[in-house]
This record gives C-alpha cells, sequence and structure tokens, in this order.
C-alpha cells in the first residue's frame, strides 16, 4: 500500500482507543456520571474520544477501503490468497487474546461489582465450560461474545464480510455507486427488520448484514479514491474547513440519533467524509503522520484485542486498594505495553506467515478480478 496512506493507521490507532476510553466510560459507578464533567465528555466535542459505535464503523470504512485497494492499484490477488492472508491476520492475534481473556477470568472474575456501571457486569459473568470456549475458537458463530472479551463481536462480523469482500469489489467494479450503494442500504435493512423480529442478543448472521454496507462504502471510497483527492483538494480553503467540520459533526454526535440505522449511516457519512480529509488535507496528514499516532496505529489491533481483559482483571486486583482513577491509569499504561509486545511476538509473525502463504498461494490459483476506472 502507498506509503500515503499511513494517516490511515492513525486514524485506526485513534478509534481504537477511542474504544478504549469509552469502556473506561462505561465502567464507572453510575454516580460520576451525573455531573457537569459528564456532560462535558458527551455533549461536548470532546466525545469524539469517547464513543463505541463510531470507531466501530470506522473500522469496518477503513477495511473495506484497504482491503480493497489492491484491487484498485494493480496488484493481482486470488481469492484463495486473500482469504488466507485475512484469516492469519485476523485470527492467529484473536486467538491467543482469546486465551488470555479466559485464563485472566479464570484467575481473578469475582463475578461483577454492583458499585461499578453496567457494562462491568456483563463479562465474565457466565459460568465457564467447554462449548462456550470451543464456540470462541471457532469465531465466527452466533454465541455469547460478553463471556470473556466484549470488543470481539466487531471481528465476528468483520471476519465473515471478509469471506465475500472479493464478491463486494466485483459489485463495484460492474456496477455504479448508486447501485451498490442501493444494495447495501437494502442488506441493512433487511438485517435490521430481522433484529427487531428476532431480538437476539448475541451476534447472528443476520446482524452481519447491516454492517456490509460500511464495507461498501470502503471500497467505493478506494476505488474511486485519486478523483475523491483530486476534487477535495481543489476546493477552497474555507470549504475545505467546512467539509471537515460537517464531517466530524457528523461522526461525534451520529450517536444522540434514535434509530440505530440512522446512526450507523450518520456515521458512515461522517467516517467518510473524515476518510478523504485525512488522505487530501496537508494539515490532517501532518498531524496524522506523528510518531505518537503512527505508533497507536501499529499497535492499535491488540490495543483493541486487550484493553478491556486487562481493565478488568486491574479492577478486580485493585478495587478499594487503590483509587478507582489510578486502577484506570494502571489500566492504561499497561494496555499500551501488552499491545506493543504483543504486536512485536504475535502480530508481526502472523504478517509474515499471512504473506508468505498469501504469496504461495498467489502463485498457484488465477486471478479472476481486474481494475475498472473510477467514478462508475
Amino acid at each position: 500500500m502507498n506509503s500515503r496512506y499511513k494517516e490511515l493507521d492513525s486514524l485506526r490507532g485513534i478509534a481504537a482507543m477511542s474504544v478504549f476510553l469509552f469502556h473506561i466510560a462505561m465502567i464507572l459507578p453510575d454516580s460520576w456520571k451525573g455531573d457537569i464533567l459528564w456532560d462535558i465528555l458527551f455533549f461536548s466535542p470532546l466525545h469524539i474520544f469517547f464513543t463505541g459505535e463510531q470507531p466501530v464503523i470506522l473500522f469496518f470504512v477503513l477495511s473495506g477501503f484497504v482491503l480493497s485497494l489492491v484491487y484498485f492499484s494493480g496488484k493481482k490477488i486470488s481469492y484463495p490468497s486473500f482469504i488466507t492472508k485475512r484469516i492469519f491476520r485476523l485470527y492467529l492475534p484473536y486467538a491467543v487474546s482469546i486465551v488470555v481473556a479466559i485464563t485472566l477470568c479464570l484467575l481473578f472474575s469475582k463475578q461483577g461489582n454492583d458499585n461499578l456501571g453496567n457494562l462491568f457486569n456483563i463479562v465474565w459473568m457466565d459460568p465457564m465450560n467447554i462449548s462456550s470456549v470451543l464456540d470462541h475458537f471457532l469465531f465466527i458463530g452466533n454465541y455469547n461474545v460478553y463471556s470473556f472479551n466484549i470488543v470481539i463481536w466487531t471481528l465476528i462480523h468483520e471476519m465473515r464480510i471478509s469471506f465475500i469482500l472479493p464478491l463486494l469489489v466485483v459489485f463495484a467494479i460492474r456496477f455504479g455507486w448508486k447501485i451498490n450503494l442501493t444494495i447495501g442500504i437494502g442488506l441493512a435493512t433487511i438485517g435490521a427488520a430481522f433484529h427487531l423480529l428476532y431480538q437476539d442478543s448475541y451476534q447472528p448472521f443476520y446482524k452481519s448484514l447491516i454492517y456490509i454496507l460500511m464495507f461498501i462504502v470502503g471500497i467505493l471510497l478506494s476505488k474511486n479514491r485519486n478523483y475523491l483527492i483530486s476534487m477535495f483538494k481543489s476546493f477552497t480553503k474555507g470549504r475545505k474547513i467546512v467539509i471537515a467540520l460537517f464531517g466530524t459533526i457528523l461522526y461525534i454526535y451520529a450517536d444522540l440519533l434514535i434509530n440505530p440505522l440512522l446512526i450507523d449511516w450518520t456515521a458512515t457519512l461522517g467516517v467518510s467524509i473524515l476518510l478523504i480529509v485525512s488522505l487530501s488535507s496537508q494539515v490532517a496528514s501532518k498531524i496524522l503522520l506523528l510518531k505518537p499516532l503512527q505508533f497507536f496505529g501499529k499497535v492499535s489491533f491488540s490495543l483493541y484485542l486487550y484493553h478491556f481483559p486487562i481493565l478488568l482483571c486491574l479492577i478486580y486486583i485493585f478495587y478499594e486498594k487503590l483509587p478507582l482513577i489510578i486502577i484506570v491509569c494502571l489500566s492504561v499504561i499497561l494496555t499500551i505495553i501488552v499491545s506493543s509486545i504483543a504486536w512485536l511476538t504475535i502480530e508481526k509473525p502472523s504478517i509474515r506467515l499471512a504473506n508468505h502463504l498469501s504469496s504461495k498461494l498467489n502463485k498457484q490459483f488465477p486471478v479472476v478480478i481486474n481494475r475498472e476506472k473510477e467514478i462508475s
């Protein structure tokens, strides 16, 4: 991938840290959630760092963009090569993180704490059994994702949709953006309708239909990236600022809407704007290429995987022994350390293995996707 797209790594790192801060906020005692500081965090622009739904949508749009980029940049990749690379990139780090989460649950869970927020009391609460453990290692089925690590629900959809992503790319190549968006919106509406009908609290396959739209949007942005970047750069400075502010507002305040689909679609539009701004604006690029943000981008997957089990573990160990704010600070520090170690010892080897196997398979199977012109 072109080095100019390192900005997207930083976006992913910011999103991962935003999810972490959101989870910290959600486990705080309810008595903390009625003062002016809480209102400032959740209704001011600072809300951008304390959101849960919007960063997930950002992950999905970025995945659609980055994973399809290879098909639109002149490279050739077969389906077996693509899916093998994706499985090894996602599953191996995930599997190690689940072993860690299960181990920490066995060692430290005390079945909740009524003094803390609801989010704290829905994880590490179910009796452990072979079935629940196997479900987690089989990964993409429908099971209680709150048993060991609440964040893995997003990875389930990520992996499911990855299996059909080359097909989505084919549709993006052969049909115009209006048809592709119509398909995505239609699938999301069907998934939401099934959810209203069955009210499954876990992650049934029909829920994945809701998130296909975000991948389609990412694919379309990838396909038309040169045109969109060129168009943004041609705008006046004032128009650029207005567009960037509009995208930021949509992203920050999408979750204030009532309808879940409107939340998702509004956030998707905001994410799309911010993604193009990030790749087009020199100011945004300079900020996103700062070394601290690049670091968080590099370790973002591990940070996402490990932050919640570490947070729970430290609270169970130190609650009423240390002030909660100190425990939270310790969890941030320890998560960054663990994420760095996991990046070096698990993610990097997984990436190397994924690239090696993908390269071998790419020579053995035909390539069936060809590039197509932009804006269609």
